[in-house]
C-alpha cells in the first residue's frame, strides 16, 4: 500500500505541475484543444484522490502522504488562476521556462542538501533495483559508445566525413555535436542526483557501488555538456 500510494501522489503532483505550466501558459479560459489534457488530468488524480483517503481511513501510519494526495486536485485547480493573477495575465513562454528553471533549481538543491527527505519521496525498490540503477549506467555508457562509434564511422567513411568541408555540412555537425553533448550532460546530472540519493537514501539493500559507478560515469558528461551549453549561449541559439 505504501508503494502504490507514494507512486500515486509522485504522479498527482508531477501532471499536476505540467497542468499549471500549460494552463497558466493559455490566454482565457482556453478551449476544446485543453479537453485532452482535462481528461489526462482527471485520469491520473481522481484515482490518486481516492487512494488517498482509502489510505487516510485505513492506514493512520501513511496519514502525511494521505494528505498531500486528498488536497492535490484542490491545489492544482487553483494553482494556475493564481498563477495568472500573480503573473498579470497569461504567462509567456520566457516566463514560463523561467518559473520552469526555478522549480528545477530548486528541486535539484533540495536533492543535495536533505536527500534522504528526498528520498523518502522514491519507492525504496527502485533504490534497491540492480536492473534499473544498471540500466541508468547502461544508457550513460551507451551514450558515449554512440557517440564514439559515430566519429568512428565518418572517420573510416570514403568521403573522410567532414575533413576539409568548411561550409553549412559542418556547421551543421558541430550544433548537432553541441546538442547530443547538452543531453548527455542532462543525462549525467540525472544520473548524479540519483546517485547522491541512492548513497544517502538510508535503505538497506541500495546499490551503492552502482551508484558510486553512476557517478564516476557521470563526470565526463558534466564537464562537456556544460561546456557545450555554454558554447550553444555564447553562439546566440
Amino acid at each position: 500500500m505504501s508503494i502504490a500510494l507514494k507512486i500515486a501522489v509522485v504522479l498527482q503532483y508531477g501532471f499536476g505541475l505540467f497542468w499549471t505550466f500549460v494552463w497558466a501558459s493559455t490566454a482565457g479560459r482556453g478551449d476544446f484543444g485543453m479537453l485532452p489534457l482535462i481528461l489526462a488530468t482527471a485520469v491520473v488524480q481522481v484515482p490518486g484522490f481516492l487512494l488517498s483517503l482509502w489510505a487516510l481511513w485505513r492506514h493512520p501510519e501513511l496519514r502525511r502522504w494521505a494528505i498531500a494526495g486528498v488536497v492535490a486536485p484542490l491545489v492544482f485547480w487553483f494553482l494556475p488562476g493564481i498563477v495568472k493573477n500573480l503573473a498579470g495575465g497569461h504567462l509567456s513562454a520566457a516566463e514560463s521556462g523561467g518559473l520552469l528553471l526555478i522549480m528545477l533549481l530548486v528541486l535539484f538543491a533540495a536533492c543535495i542538501l536533505v536527500p534522504r527527505k528526498v528520498a523518502g519521496f522514491v519507492p525504496d525498490l527502485l533504490f534497491r533495483s540492480r536492473v534499473f540503477n544498471g540500466l541508468i549506467l547502461a544508457g550513460l555508457v551507451g551514450g558515449w559508445l554512440l557517440l564514439v562509434g559515430v566519429f568512428v564511422f565518418l572517420s573510416a567513411s570514403k568521403d573522410g566525413g567532414y575533413q576539409g568541408d568548411t561550409g553549412y555540412g559542418l556547421a551543421y555537425a558541430i550544433v548537432i555535436l553541441a546538442i547530443y553533448l547538452i543531453g548527455l550532460g542532462a543525462g549525467s546530472l540525472f544520473s548524479t542526483v540519483w546517485a547522491w540519493l541512492g548513497l544517502w537514501s538510508g535503505v538497506d539493500g541500495a546499490c551503492r557501488k552502482l551508484n558510486i559507478a553512476q557517478i564516476v560515469a557521470s563526470v565526463p558528461g558534466l564537464l562537456l555538456g556544460g561546456l557545450a551549453l555554454a558554447f550553444v549561449i555564447q553562439q546566440g541559439f
